[in-house]
């Protein structure tokens, strides 16, 4: 159950708060960049689990905890104040088999596994500014929330040094789209949304 748990948090990090594994060895393929906002925690992991605490911290990833002593109590007081970020600021989607393809407020496209496709995404609400850097993949959608930005103001976007400013107007219409497509949920909503390309990185060429 431990190794299913944090494969499943590695491949859809914006549904959880946290996740655990007790008695197991996850981390096997599971890329520790997926994971900045969902803290882990593993009990009697063994080389998997070893490997991917050493690849966390090498990523600057300082979520992953290892204690081999915790018991049922231990994890369930670990997990008691674990809350998920609903609108993380900075954020890192490493592509797998097939998941993860995007986060709470971008996605893309699936790509190869093994293709090198990277996306790291931030948002500012002081200057209305969103920024991507990415590579491996040719275009993304944006989501927009209040809980974002003020999108009663010009959003700046910049991919990958291209800006662009837009006004976006809130939309029932594309808001009803993303609660069918299941992009929202009870604590995360988005009114607004544009495709943008993305020009290849200096280093691609």
């Amino acid at each position: 159950g431990g190794e299913t748990a944090v494969m499943i948090a590695n491949m859809f990090p914006k549904r959880f708060a946290a996740a655990f594994g007790w008695a197991a060895d996850p981390g096997d393929g599971v890329a520790p960049l997926n994971l900045k906002h969902v803290p882990v925690m593993v009990s009697g992991g063994g080389k998997n689990a070893s490997e991917f605490q050493s690849r966390a911290k090498e990523a600057g990833v300082e979520s992953i905890e290892m204690d081999g002593d915790a018991d049922a109590n231990a994890i369930a007081d670990w997990l008691a104040d674990k809350t998920r970020v609903a609108y993380p600021e900075r954020v890192t989607v490493i592509p797998g088999r097939t998941f993860p393809t995007g986060t709470s407020w971008f996605y893309f496209s699936p790509v190869a596994e093994g293709s090198g496709a990277r996306v790291d995404g931030s948002f500012d609400r002081e200057t209305n500014t969103v920024s991507i850097t990415a590579k491996g993949i040719t275009e993304l959608n944006l989501l927009f929330s209040d809980a974002m930005l003020d999108l009663s103001q010009p959003v700046k976007v910049v991919v990958n040094g291209v800006e662009s400013v837009d006004k976006f107007a809130r939309s029932i219409n594309q808001f009803l789209g993303f609660v069918e497509s299941t992009r929202v949920d009870a604590s995360r909503s988005f009114v607004a949304s544009k495709r943008y390309s993305v020009p290849s990185l200096e280093e691609d060429n």
